[in-house]
């Protein structure tokens, strides 16, 4: 299983980390070739959409280097606002801070009129539906068998990646077309979707599964020298000092938690680990969901490169692992 954060540009991390394991492949070979189940959240589904997005010859459309090539463009189209954008939504406080229109059509053109039961492997993405007040888990398997669980990926991608205050809700409409979600960011209950992955493996293939977990994530402020929250910043803070950090806080603790889950049950006391976490350390100027800009991405891009050399025995085992799957 592939699981891959949300964390909104910072996605460029786990595009370029893809990149590289893509790069060490066998000839010939895609992400999607190599995993029986594929989870993203937010920016995360959006890579995982991509990465699973069938061609005309039922092959995945885009390569990891194309994916992190999009990534970039994709950040500075979506992540920019007009005048008229600041000054309507006073730059994120009483509306959206940004647009969903550069969001909605650059998806239009990049995954097209492909549904979520097209896709090349198993998929889940998890995006929550504010009116019922539950997460809601898209399954590509599910998409398969009931026209109702089924939606195009365009949409998905556009739920899964609605962060609040962001961008406005999204609405989804399911393959029936007969029901409306209105949903948000997936971030707000599994931004980490590593522990849903696992438990859709178990309701495809059974309990006796023989887990090989990869989970790469956005990127993390604990360890960092700089801190994105500091005690004088919200120890007399309420809601006007608590909101520009408060989405932030709450996806990295889910991330935090759900890693702490994963490595107890697929790793402690275990002579062979089973659950890989791939997690750079970003200093506060670095953990923005919305900074686009060149010398961010450039900060951005260095933290792939150095979570790639600070790992390299571990993919060096997760490509090892991937390609005798394949051979």
């Amino acid at each position: 299983m592939l699981s891959i954060d949300g964390g909104g540009i910072r996605g460029m991390i786990p595009a370029l980390v893809l990149k590289h394991i893509e790069s060490r492949l066998l000839s010939g070979r895609r992400i999607a070739d190599c995993f029986d189940i594929i989870a993203g959240t937010s920016t995360g589904g959006l890579i995982a959409l991509m990465l699973t997005v069938p061609n005309k010859e039922r092959r995945p459309k885009y390569t990891a280097h194309e994916i992190a090539q999009i990534y970039e463009e994709l950040g500075q189209e979506v992540f920019s606002q007009s005048l008229w954008q600041l000054i309507k939504s006073g730059d994120g406080w009483w509306g959206a801070k940004y647009s969903s229109h550069a969001l909605e059509n650059c998806l239009a053109s990049y995954l097209g009129n492909a549904c979520l039961k097209e896709v090349v492997t198993n998929v889940i993405v998890p995006a929550y539906e504010i009116e019922l007040d539950k997460t809601f888990f898209f399954k590509s398997s599910r998409a398969k068998k009931e026209p109702a669980q089924d939606c195009l990926l365009r949409d998905l991608a556009r739920a899964t990646s609605a962060a609040p205050t962001y961008f406005s809700p999204a609405s989804l409409i399911d393959g029936t077309g007969n029901r409306r979600l209105t949903l948000i960011d997936g971030g707000m209950g599994a931004n980490n979707p590593s522990l849903a992955a696992a438990v859709y493996a178990m309701e495809i293939f059974g309990m006796d599964v023989d887990f090989f977990i990869v989970s790469i994530g956005t990127g993390t402020n604990y360890g960092a020298v700089t801190k994105n929250i500091a005690r004088e910043d919200v120890e007399y803070a309420g809601i006007m000092g608590w909101a520009p950090k408060i989405i932030s806080t709450l996806m990295h603790a889910v991330d935090d938690i759900t890693n702490y889950e994963m490595h107890y049950v697929f790793n402690h006391n275990k002579q062979q680990h089973h659950y890989f976490r791939l997690q750079p350390v970003l200093e506060s100027d670095h953990t923005y969901l919305d900074k686009a800009d060149s010398d961010n991405l450039s900060a951005l891009k260095r933290a792939a490169d150095k979570v790639i050399r600070d790992n390299q025995t571990v993919i060096d085992e997760i490509v090892k692992t991937l390609n005798i799957r394949n051979n």
